[in-house]
């Protein structure tokens, strides 16, 4: 998570000097319409919840001995169970691959630049994707992250040593802070690219098939690493990929929430529809 937490804070700082030079192309955007003060504002609130929330998730009380003495398998649900049986050979590539996926997640955003329609209004999907980062961030920590205790898959895990379960960071199974952050990269860039490209019509989905590719990917291997629970994984892939579609969409400018219209014929009233 450290490499995640720096990547967002230079993308911050990459935003808060670029903003001044180019500040006139906020809210000009075709797509998506940003206001540079309060979606700033936003941006700032989500960016404090989001590092003072893991803070406090690095900084809980490690495990003692005698806290998970007697701990196993059979503590644990049946669906979660397996990751309890990890052969911890296997621990260090998996850590390593998880973070190098989740490095490549997190970056993927960048390269809508290439992409001479997005690239001229490049400073309002910066904002929205640090704001997205942020917001995503703030909700892993502290709804879930400092208020709840989850034992990550080793602790229960007879063949690993002592000494990785009393280790930094054990209570922060719930849910996959890696998975979350790199879905929000990989369904933000699906997402943005589709609105700017409305004419690939039923191929986003082959987009959003592969934007989750990535955060799976990362969340096999956080599995490997003993790192979280089947469950885990799953909920940060839902909560990211959610991140990563709804901050762009809530932007549209063409997005109409609610249309409600009148009824005829053979029933009178009034019809509501929904368009996301």
């Amino acid at each position: 998570m450290r490499e995640i937490k720096n990547w967002l804070l230079v993308m911050a700082l990459v935003f808060a000097f670029c903003s001044h030079t180019y500040g006139q192309r906020f809210g000009t955007s075709k797509v998506y319409k940003v206001d540079p003060w309060l979606d700033g504002g936003i941006t700032l609130i989500a960016g404090v919840g989001n590092f003072s929330g893991l803070n406090i998730v690095k900084n809980k009380a490690r495990y003692t001995e005698q806290e998970i003495m007697g701990w196993g398998p059979e503590d644990v649900n049946w669906f979660d169970r397996p990751a309890t049986r990890i052969d911890p050979a296997i621990a260090e590539n998996g850590q390593n691959l998880s973070d190098l996926g989740a490095n490549i997640g997190n970056a993927l955003p960048l390269l809508l630049g290439l992409d001479s329609e997005i690239r001229k209004d490049w400073m309002d999907i910066l904002l929205l994707y640090i704001q997205a980062g942020f917001a995503n961030g703030a909700i892993y920590s502290w709804p879930s992250g400092v208020t709840i205790d989850r034992a990550r898959p080793l602790i229960y895990n007879p063949r690993e040593p002592l000494e990785r379960k009393t280790g930094g960071h054990m209570r922060t199974s719930w849910y996959s802070g890696h998975v979350s952050t790199t879905a929000t990269g990989t369904f933000f860039a699906a997402k943005v690219y589709i609105d700017y490209h409305p004419e690939i019509g039923n191929k986003k989905y082959l987009l959003y098939a592969g934007a989750a590719t990535i955060p799976i990917f990362v969340g096999v291997n956080r599995y490997r690493a003993g790192k979280h629970f089947p469950s885990d994984i799953i909920v940060g892939l839902v909560v990211g990929s959610a991140m990563g579609i709804i901050m762009p969409e809530l932007h549209k400018r063409d997005r109409k929430k609610v249309a409600i219209m009148p009824l005829g014929g053979d029933v009178n009233g009034l019809g509501m529809s929904f368009r996301f």
